[in-house]
């Protein structure tokens, strides 16, 4: 015979809208997290911030580097994988740490989101590397790139084999994938300097200005002789230079010539420095100096008459024209700080 179960107790009324109000509740913690990135993101590419922060986090990686092709392409490379790193740490460690660690490795990972947008291109603009305005920007921008892309293939493989353990398909897929994207890193960081666009760290003359005729404006300057230096050529002058180019100009603006020199230095201080040891006035009446301090480098151009006459100081304004000019055109080259050509003012004009 068939036993009577006896009465079914009701189900709790409260049950359900609980379960209810837990969906509401994670439905509602999502979007607000959403938001608190999204908001902050779109306020920082809206701002000065955002190219700010991406040229100067480049122009220090230089100054810190040296500005070689290599090591600006190996630090843009890094800084994804830093990332990546961090978000493997957070993910192991999450559910084993205390409240108080969480917070902070959350709000660490939050900050370093917010780091990371001034660098992602937008839909439709520009490329990343033409958003990089800092010496051999193109292979920080490179390296960011590459270093992104390997992110992205570890998380993938890190991810399937997580899966595929879970799905006890294979017991060792998460430890093998999560190896195998360990390895990836490492080669990768191995191969990251061959993506720089030029070899070695050296600027040479050919290489600042590989046409004889440089076209400024209206103007065309032609240098007759260029010659490289290495330290030991140039430390006589300047005690801790790395190398120097000089050129000789001529210009079609005036019979002006030019004797342009570019002095490279570890850092901006100690070009800065070289930059105020030297005189303002060359002590030859038939010549005048102009000086200036670009990044790492110090740029110097000395002018005179072709005659070698002495200069009048009504003739003083015309003649720092083509140096003006040169300094514009090696900013230009070095894709630093390009800022527009020279104009007309109280200091400098052209004589035609």
């Amino acid at each position: 015979m068939p036993v009577d179960p006896g009465p079914v107790a009701p189900s709790k009324p409260g049950r359900h809208f609980g379960v209810a109000l837990s969906v509401r509740a994670g439905v509602g913690l999502g979007l607000a997290a959403v938001l608190a990135f999204a908001v902050p993101a779109v306020l920082i590419r809206m701002s000065d911030f955002d190219e700010g922060f991406r040229n100067g986090t480049a122009r220090a990686t230089c100054t810190i580097t040296g500005c070689g092709p290599g090591a600006m392409a190996f630090v843009g490379w890094l800084l994804p994988i830093i990332l990546l790193g961090y978000a493997i740490t957070l993910w192991l460690g999450l559910r084993h740490w205390s409240t108080l660690t969480r917070i902070c490795w959350l709000l660490g990972g939050f900050g370093l989101f917010l780091a990371g947008v001034p660098f992602f291109p937008s839909p439709g603009g520009p490329a990343l590397t033409a958003m990089i305005d800092a010496p051999n920007g193109v292979d920080f921008a490179d390296g960011l790139r590459w270093g992104a892309w390997t992110a992205v293939a570890a998380v993938i493989m890190i991810g399937a084999g997580r899966v595929l353990t879970r799905l006890r398909i294979s017991e060792r897929a998460d430890a093998v994938l999560g190896f195998a994207a360990f390895i990836l890193v490492l080669v990768s960081g191995s191969g990251v300097g061959s993506i720089a666009t030029v070899e070695g760290n050296e600027l040479t003359t050919t290489r600042l200005f590989p046409e004889q005729q440089v076209r400024v404006g209206d103007d065309v300057l032609t240098w007759s002789s260029g010659t490289d230096f290495d330290f030991d050529g140039c430390r006589d002058d300047f005690p801790n230079c790395l190398r120097a180019l000089e050129f000789d100009f001529t210009t079609t603006d005036s019979d002006a010539v030019v004797h342009f020199q570019v002095v490279q230095f570890i850092d901006e201080w100690r070009a800065q420095g070289a930059a105020d040891d030297l005189a303002d006035d060359t002590g030859d009446p038939a010549s005048l100096r102009v000086k200036n301090v670009t990044n790492r480098w110090l740029v110097i151009s000395t002018v005179r008459h072709a005659d070698g006459r002495a200069i009048a100081d009504d003739e003083r304004k015309w003649l720092r024209w083509p140096a003006a000019e040169l300094d514009y055109a090696f900013r230009r080259s070095v894709r630093y700080n390009v800022g527009k050509a020279p104009t007309p003012s109280d200091t400098i004009a052209p004589k035609s």
